[in-house]
């Protein structure tokens, strides 16, 4: 579907298109050493108070 040919002005995912979106993610960063580093890709600061764990911030996949 072309958003734009029908007109749309944004687009709303459902919650399993965001789960399958996040599970995509996280498969293709475990295949970079990124996956498995502390550091600010992965959303870890140790300076900051509650950002010790590691988050997928990003499209990994090309």
């Amino acid at each position: 579907v072309d958003a734009r040919a029908e007109g749309a002005t944004r687009i709303e995912p459902t919650r399993q298109a965001q789960h399958d979106w996040n599970e995509l993610c996280h498969e293709l960063l475990g295949h970079s050493l990124l996956g498995s580093t502390n550091s600010w890709f992965t959303g870890v600061n140790n300076n900051i108070p509650g950002r010790q764990v590691r988050q997928v911030l990003f499209y990994a996949g090309g």
